[in-house]
């Protein structure tokens, strides 16, 4: 169990050269990585389950490992020990499969190292784009106003444009004679004026 427990810990420090160096003290015990990842995946899993107090009775050990995996599990996320979980259950399933045991032992290990420094990564990936949707939805706030206002504006500018056509289409019309004052030779003096 202490095996367990300290590459645990140093999982959870991203210090993947102690767990490189206890895998290679097991290994010259004379266990094989199978046993031994296979154990990891027990205990991750004793860590997930002393999550849950009512769940933890699941777990047969004495009550000195029992308090041992009390206090792991506080350290550890859910998080964490899924993905930990998921990546020992690729292990065990591909294991047969690898021409290089050992490597293929140290390749997972190196995974769980960077697990948390993922996790915190991807979470930190996340705020940066919550915030930056925050920022743009400020900024198309105050754009909308912007456009708000330049749309009033437009409308009282084609108002204004409005009206003073208006007001020179009636200053044309007065100071034009029509078509039946000219006939008739009823020009006023005032409108020849104007004309000149």
């Amino acid at each position: 169990y202490d095996y367990f427990f300290k590459i645990t810990d140093f999982i959870l420090k991203n210090d993947s050269s102690s767990c490189f160096l206890i895998l290679d003290e097991i290994l010259k015990l004379g266990f094989e990585s199978k046993h031994f990842i296979t154990g990891l995946s027990e205990h991750f899993r004793n860590l997930l389950l002393c999550k849950d107090e009512n769940v933890s009775k699941l777990i047969e050990v004495s009550d000195g490992i029992q308090s041992k995996y009390s206090k792991q599990s506080q350290k550890i996320s859910n998080e964490i020990t899924f993905n930990a979980l998921d990546i020992l259950n690729s292990f065990d399933i591909n294991y047969n499969l690898s021409s290089n045991k050992r490597l293929h032992t140290e390749i997972v290990i190196a995974k769980l190292c960077r697990l948390k420094k993922k996790i915190v990564s991807k979470k930190r990936s996340e705020e940066k784009v919550k915030e930056s949707q925050g920022n743009e939805n400020k900024e198309g706030d105050s754009n909308s106003n912007e456009i708000t206002q330049n749309e009033k504006e437009d409308t009282i500018n084609k108002s204004e444009t409005i009206v003073n056509k208006s007001t020179q289409k009636k200053n044309i019309t007065k100071n034009t004679p029509d078509l039946n004052s000219i006939l008739n030779g009823d020009l006023k003096t005032e409108d020849l004026k104007t004309e000149d």
